[in-house]
This record gives structure tokens, C-alpha cells and sequence, in this order.
């Protein structure tokens, strides 16, 4: 071990506030890491979670990874030291499981480079019994695990709170690599490549086919683990609200990939405040709506009560008030962050079906202003299906709205994040062919003449290619895996590498028909085999509407 990378880890670590302690030995170690930089990973509240259930858990020890700056992967790469563990700064290839939680389809391309400075096989298939289990968790794991299967031994198909205690059982009955493996894959929440095969119709037949699971009962809320100033949201502990979504907007896999909706107590939540959360820390209050917490007042008149500082995640506009607002401004909150996806109502409840209506977003706004706030960002997405220009113009007639309610101070600014729809795996617009590129960039060009023209607005824009690229990586199978190793050698930039590589991927973007073999390999987890291909017919054949339930 070098004396820079010692230094760099004490450095790192001594500004940590650890909330949860790592015992010095159990019989199973695992080495856990968000496949990303440090400031990122332990922005990821699932990272926490896991940490914890492991570190609680008297069968295992669990240390963190990270994939380092690029002054010390040179380092690791010169000196041939295999990457290491913050804590202890153990070689990461010695631990028995290494785990990755995986939020991020772009964040492939690093769990193969950590990997490599790990010094352990890419692909399972060259793996050994001397060399440790990799596993993959998070959403990417049980939308849609095919792309990452030639390189993961085994994917956890759920919530941590369930398999968790699940793996642990498997790794201490059994020792070997080999024994360990064929147990996972006999349990119908993992799905293990190397037996059950790489073809995704294995999540379709078969008695034994991985199924996704959702931890449904009174539980403890993830919550973090570690405090640390140096992540996005800066010593902020974070506190899940809610598992799901209430609303099931059909571009969004939240709603649809973690269907069985379940909201923390508010006793639980309130016991959690009083006991871990040190004095002099803020709250982050996580969840897809927390606003839409059945206890949100009593929540709020209790943080207020105790003069907590709290942010929310992100909120819905028909779950806000002048109530809400006014206890997120005396917890000193100067900005939120909303999602009205567009600013056409026909298109917002036809297409998107968000209940919500440019009056709405228009009143929010006017109370944010009277409030003092000073800023609101707004996520727009184009390039919805049935988008038309005429909804494009009625969204700029809605800016400009909001512009001159915003200017009535001269400090508040509308945010508007532009981005391109992504099809997602198990959502009803899974069906829906992304918009060609010349279309999208006409679409900007439009939006960018027209925004540009409206004070107290300021827009940020999303590159087309993107959503491609993102496209692919939810949508794609186990062949995309020498695209992404391709991607990884020209480290990390996607550009030149998705456009050699344009021609294979055309119909999966493009083609409305290929994407009928979509659902055929994303993981069950519950609809009836045609409710979503009839969500997505209710928007492009809108004649042909069915109202049925979606569970069978």
C-alpha cells in the first residue's frame, strides 16, 4: 500500500461521522459500493441502507469501495494494488461478496471499471473459487438486468429488507463459491446468469423463475448510515418516506417497478428523529411524493416543533399548499423542486395522465413568490408520444406565465430542467419509440429562441443522444455487454462508441415493433401479461381505451 493512497483515505474518512458500527470480524464480509465517485455514492441512500442491514446483522461485516479520482486509479494502476475499502483499505477482491447499488444505467461503464482495479475477472464466467460472489442490487437490478448479466454473478430482485437476511443464510450454510451460487439461483429472488441463463425469457416460464420482492410491512426506513460533508446534499441525514408512488405517471418506473405502495410510520419516523439524528443536522425527507405521506402534517408540525431544518426529495404540485410551503420556508428552505413534465394539460393528462393543470403550477408558484422563496426548478420532458407542436407553444404560453408571475421578484428564478423521454422497462411507455434526433433538436432549438426571449426563466437542456444511450441501457439484453466494456476502455465517453455501433441499435430505439419483445424479458412484478401494452394503447389509439385493473 502506498503512502498516497493511505493518505487519501484518512483524509476522506476523518471528515465521516459514522452513525453505525463495523464489527471486526463475522463470518461473511462484504465490501459494498454505489459504482461511482465518493461524493456520489454516499449521496445514494440505498448505499446506507445495505451498509446498515449488513453491519446490524452479527453474520457480516460490511466495508465501502468507491471508484477513486483519477490521480489515485493511476496510482492503483502503476503500483498493480488492487482497489481497496475506505474503512480498512482492504484489498476488495478478499471480500467473500462484492456488492454494487446500482440506481444508474450510466453507471454500468464504472462498475466494469471498478471491477478491473479490483483485479477480478470481468466476466463471471473466468471467475474461480478463490475469486469473491459479485452481486447487484437496486432498481437497475430487477427493471432490467440483462445488459450487466455477462458481467454480475448474481442480481438481488428486490428490497434489501427481504434478501438481505436471505443471502446471509445462503452464505453461512454454505462455503464454497460454486455452493453459494446454485443456492442463490434455487431461491426465487436472485437471479443468477451462470444458471439460469442469459436469455430474459427466463423471468417469463418456468416454476423458478426470479420474481421481484417488496418488503410491504411496518419496517425501519433506510436511512443513513454515515454523515459526511462531502456529498451533494452535505451532512444531511436522510430519512425514506415511502416506497412507490401513488400515481403511476406512465413514463415513470417508480410507480410500476415498485408497485405495492408502503409509507414509513410516522411513530417509527419520529422515534428515528429523537434518538439518531445528531442536534446540528438537517433532514432529508426521501420518497417519490413524500408530500403524499397520509401523516405529512403531523410530520411537519413535529420537525417544525422541534425546530428541525428539512428538505423534501421532490414534491408533487397537487400535494402542495400555503401550509406546506410556509413550514419548508421556516425550516430555511430557499428553493423545491417540482415535476409538471410539460406545460400542456391536454398532453399532461391524455398522454403523461398527471392530474395536475397549468393553473395549478401557476398558483404554486405565485405562493412560492409571496413566500420569499427564491427559486422553484421544474423537470420538463419532450418528446412524449402524441406530442405535438401546438402542445410545445401551449407549454412556452405557460413559461411565459410563470416568467411574469416570477418577476414580480427581482431575486426568483424558474428552473426549467429540459429533458428527453426515456422508455422505460415496465412502464407503459417501454412501447414507445423514442423521437429521431433531428426532431428533438428541432424541439430545443424552439424552446431554447423562445425561452431565452423570458426573464427571471433559466432553462438547462438535455442532449438528445442521451436518451439514446440510456434508451438502450433499459431496454437492451446480455448482448450490449461489448458495447459497454467498449465504452469503459474509451473511459466513460459514450459518443464516438454509440455512433459506431448506431446501426445495431435503430430498430430497439426506433422500430414499435421490436419493443413487442421488450416484455418479455423485464422481471414480474405483478401485472396482468397485457395491462401495460393497453396503458400505452390508451395514448396512441385513444379510441380503443380499457379501463381493468392491472394486477391479475
Amino acid at each position: 500500500m502506498t503512502k498516497r493512497l493511505r493518505e487519501f483515505w484518512k483524509r476522506q474518512t476523518s471528515r465521516e461521522r459514522p452513525l453505525v458500527r463495523v464489527r471486526e470480524s463475522a463470518p461473511v464480509e462484504c465490501a459494498l459500493a454505489h459504482p461511482n465517485a465518493y461524493s456520489v455514492g454516499m449521496s445514494n441512500l440505498g448505499l446506507h441502507a445495505i451498509y446498515r442491514m449488513l453491519n446490524e446483522d452479527p453474520r457480516s461485516r460490511c466495508e465501502r469501495f468507491f471508484l477513486p479520482p483519477k490521480d489515485i486509479e493511476s496510482i492503483h494502476i502503476r503500483s498493480r494494488i488492487p482497489l481497496v475499502t475506505c474503512e480498512s483499505l482492504k484489498p476488495v477482491n478478499t471480500f467473500d461478496v462484492v456488492a454494487f447499488s446500482t440506481s444508474f444505467e450510466f453507471d454500468y461503464v464504472w462498475i466494469i471499471r471498478m471491477l478491473k482495479l479490483a483485479q477480478i475477472p470481468l466476466y463471471s464466467k473466468d471467475r474461480t473459487e478463490y475469486d469473491p460472489i459479485v452481486l447487484m442490487g437496486g432498481p437497475c437490478s430487477w427493471m432490467n438486468p440483462l445488459p450487466m448479466a455477462h458481467f454480475i454473478d448474481v442480481f438481488a430482485m428486490g428490497d434489501g429488507e427481504k434478501l438481505v437476511p436471505i443471502l446471509l443464510d445462503i452464505f453461512t450454510k454454505y462455503q464454497t463459491r460454486t455452493e453459494r451460487l446454485e443456492a442463490l439461483a434455487r431461491s426465487p429472488f436472485f437471479y443468477v446468469p451462470g444458471v439460469h441463463g442469459f436469455d430474459g425469457k427466463v423471468f417469463q416460464t418456468g416454476q423458478k423463475r426470479p420474481v421481484f420482492i417488496s418488503a410491504r410491512e411496518k419496517r425501519r426506513p433506510a436511512t443513513s448510515a454515515i454523515l459526511t460533508p462531502d456529498t451533494v446534499f452535505s451532512n444531511m441525514y436522510l430519512i425514506e418516506m415511502m416506497k412507490g408512488c401513488p400515481h403511476w405517471c406512465r413514463f415513470c418506473w417508480i410507480g410500476y417497478n415498485h408497485p405495492l405502495l408502503s409509507f414509513t410510520d410516522s411513530e417509527v419516523f419520529f422515534e428515528i428523529v429523537d434518538t439518531e439524528v445528531p442536534h446540528d443536522i438537517s433532514l432529508g425527507l426521501v420518497g417519490s411524493s413524500p408530500a403524499d405521506h397520509p401523516s405529512i402534517e403531523k410530520i411537519l408540525k413535529g420537525l417544525l416543533t422541534r425546530h428541525k431544518k428539512f428538505s423534501f426529495s421532490s414534491l408533487r404540485i397537487d400535494s402542495l399548499n400555503m401550509e406546506r410551503l410556509k413550514a419548508l420556508r421556516m425550516a430555511g428552505k430557499k428553493s423545491f423542486t417540482i415535476a409538471p413534465e410539460t406545460g400542456s394539460d391536454e398532453l399532461r393528462h391524455k398522454v403523461v395522465r398527471k392530474p395536475l393543470t397549468n393553473d395549478d403550477l401557476i398558483h404554486v408558484t405565485q405562493t412560492a413568490v409571496r413566500l420569499s422563496f427564491r427559486s422553484v426548478k421544474m423537470y420538463i420532458i419532450i418528446g412524449f408520444p402524441q406530442e405535438s407542436w401546438d402542445h410545445l407553444k401551449e407549454s412556452v404560453e405557460t413559461f411565459r406565465i410563470l416568467s411574469q408571475v416570477a418577476s414580480q421578484s427581482k431575486s426568483f428564478v424558474v428552473k426549467l430542467s429540459i429533458n428527453c423521454l426515456i422508455p422505460k422497462p415496465n412502464t407503459p411507455f417501454q412501447y414507445a419509440p423514442v423521437e429521431d434526433e433531428h426532431s428533438l433538436n428541432e424541439k430545443i432549438r424552439f424552446l431554447k429562441s423562445s425561452l431565452k426571449k423570458l426573464p427571471n426563466i433559466r432553462a438547462t437542456f438535455m442532449n438528445p443522444l442521451y436518451a439514446y444511450y440510456q434508451t438502450v441501457l433499459s431496454l437492451g439484453g446480455a448482448e450490449l455487454h461489448s458495447f459497454l466494456l467498449e465504452v469503459e476502455k474509451n473511459d466513460g465517453h459514450w459518443r464516438s462508441v454509440f455512433r459506431g455501433h448506431f446501426s445495431d441499435f435503430r430498430s430497439l430505439l426506433f422500430d414499435s415493433k421490436a419493443r413487442d419483445t421488450i416484455s418479455s424479458h423485464t422481471v414480474p412484478v405483478g401485472y396482468r401479461s397485457d395491462f401495460l401494452r393497453k396503458e400505452y394503447e390508451k395514448v396512441v389509439m385513444p379510441e380503443e381505451r380499457n379501463h381493468g385493473k392491472g394486477f391479475s
